[in-house]
């Protein structure tokens, strides 16, 4: 395993860990407009796709890549979509807003990339007649 893959997944969980434990931990979210909570969620959503990305761009299993990013791409969009029907039309209730939550924190957490660097690892060669690729 290339020591790209280590320093993602450092820097995913650096940035879960100040998610969950510097703003939603001390409950600061508490006392700022939705605004600006709904910008942030999203702008460390975002960042986490970027990381990821740069992760495994020099990857040589191109599945990988293509997987963060359309898996990353929906999440994003139905994110940025029900956050901002929440924001402008204030059609989210709590059942909602608490499963967007928790798809955000899942997302956010380093969880998804080791899945996805786990399962590269278990990948078995296609054998081809006689030889393997």
């Amino acid at each position: 395993m290339s020591k790209r893959i280590w320093w993602v997944a450092a820097g995913i969980t650096i940035i879960y860990w100040g998610t969950y434990q510097g703003i939603e931990g001390y409950k600061l979210f508490t006392y700022i407009k939705p605004i600006y909570k709904y910008s942030i969620n999203f702008f460390l959503l975002l960042l986490v796709y970027l990381v990821g990305w740069y992760g495994l761009k020099k990857e040589k299993k191109d599945w990988m890549q293509g997987t963060w990013f359309w898996v990353y791409g929906f999440v994003i969009l139905g994110v940025l979509f029900f956050g901002t029907l929440d924001l402008l039309f204030g059609v989210g209730n709590t059942n909602l807003r608490n499963f967007l939550f928790s798809l955000r924190m899942f997302f956010t957490s380093p969880l998804p990339f080791g899945i996805l660097v786990l399962l590269s690892r278990m990948e078995k060669p296609v054998a081809v007649g006689n030889k393997q690729q």
